[in-house]
């Protein structure tokens, strides 16, 4: 069983002005986490965006992140699946991803999805504890 970190996570590791800046990084830093391989995405989208990071420290950061940390892909039969259920489910808009990063936590055999947004992660966790750093 692994730590498995959402963007939220990684984003604010990275982000020296947040208020959870310090907790995150130490997180990020454990040896044997893992993230969704889309989550590297989200990140790139958080830097450059709100957090105002130049394009080129945000790839720098994802790819220092890519190198240490397990990768979790998710097939399409497995994107597929998670929007069955979330339709199932009642689950509605952005609250889709987080239910993509649950399934790669799922695949990750994950004992803890650490992140930033524990409501939304406490209705999609497929069983992994989901805490806050």
């Amino acid at each position: 069983m692994s730590d498995f970190v959402d963007s939220s996570v990684i984003v604010e590791a990275f982000d020296q002005d947040g208020l959870a800046h310090a907790r995150c990084f130490a997180l990020l830093n454990r040896p044997g986490r893992a993230t969704a391989s889309h989550c590297l995405a989200e990140v790139f989208s958080a830097l450059t965006g709100k957090r105002h990071f130049q394009p080129s420290d945000a790839h720098l950061i994802i790819s220092q992140v890519a190198e240490e940390a397990k990768l979790i892909d998710l097939r399409s039969r497995e994107i597929l699946a998670v929007i069955k259920s979330a339709q199932a489910r009642g689950i509605r808009g952005a609250l889709l991803y987080d239910s993509l990063i649950a399934r790669a936590a799922k695949l990750a055999n994950a004992s803890t999805t650490w992140t930033l947004n524990k409501g939304h992660f406490d209705i999609v966790s497929e069983g992994a504890a989901v805490k806050i750093p």
